[in-house]
């Protein structure tokens, strides 16, 4: 639907001036009532025409009902199934102490290798430490979620049955 529909005012086309065939039939079944009759039959007419309204605003609000159900249940099964906000906070935290070890543990092997350089006559033991902790902080760093899924919910576990 287009928002600039609202504001033209529609054209009601071509109106009769003069009645129709069933018009002039009406009237003159009409015109040979007495009144109480008229009033009688237009009436009827009138809570005919509002009953039609009356089921078609009945039809609306239904739909609109059953609208409302289907969206009012996705909710329902969108907080269901909504992450909670301790369990996303507790993810980021997890996140940011695995990349602050992968990054400590990096920072030390670099200043370890680039202190004690490795010669043709020597092999520093700091050089094998550095280069030990560079690649346990690269593999900390592409598994970091997975240990520190393991150190600070399974392991606990795993230790709480084996001291049982």
């Amino acid at each position: 639907m287009n928002m600039s529909n609202f504001n033209k005012i529609p054209s009601p086309g071509h109106v009769p001036t003069a009645p129709s065939d069933i018009t002039k039939q009406e009237l003159q079944e009409i015109a040979g009532l007495t009144p109480s009759k008229r009033n009688i039959i237009l009436y009827e007419r009138q809570i005919k025409h509002l009953k039609e309204v009356l089921s078609h605003l009945q039809a609306l609000v239904d739909n609109v009902h059953a609208e409302n159900t289907k969206l009012s249940q996705a909710v329902l099964n969108s907080n269901d199934n909504r992450v909670s906000l301790e369990t996303i906070r507790r993810s980021k935290l997890e996140m940011f102490v695995a990349f602050a070890i992968a990054t400590f543990l990096m920072a030390v092997g670099g200043g370890l290798l680039g202190t004690f350089p490795a010669t043709a006559e020597s092999l520093p033991w700091q050089h094998a430490v550095g280069w030990s902790l560079i690649i346990t902080g690269a593999i900390f760093g592409v598994l970091s979620r997975t240990i520190i899924q393991f150190v600070l919910h399974r392991f606990p576990k795993v230790a709480e049955d084996w001291m049982q």
